[in-house]
């Protein structure tokens, strides 16, 4: 897996898991923009990814709205799976934390 394929999952799992709906080009590369992708590496690792199974597209229009695959749920839920701890929430330890991305 390429390094923007693990940000365009995760954009996938954390805002759009449960939609029906898919994404258009277009907002894909705005949003994904704004992680620091260029349009040009956004629409290629898109594409990429929509040839390997993981996406599909639809065009309604003049658009294509991109979703995801069966495969490509699968491949989000066994990265979520060891990365994000699911479950109800601890107590605290009392300590503050900082973080940045």
């Amino acid at each position: 897996m390429f390094a923007n394929d693990s940000i365009i999952y995760s954009l996938y799992g954390a805002l759009f898991e449960q939609s029906q709906y898919g994404l258009s080009l277009k907002t894909l590369c705005a949003m994904l923009g704004r992680l620091g992708m260029t349009d040009q590496a956004s629409r290629l690792a898109l594409s990429r990814m929509a040839r390997r199974g993981s996406l599909f597209t639809k065009r309604k229009g003049r658009s294509s709205f991109y979703f995801l695959s069966e495969a490509g749920m699968a491949i989000m839920k066994t990265g979520e799976s060891r990365s994000v701890k699911r479950g109800p929430p601890s107590s605290w330890d009392g300590t503050f934390r900082m973080i940045s991305y």
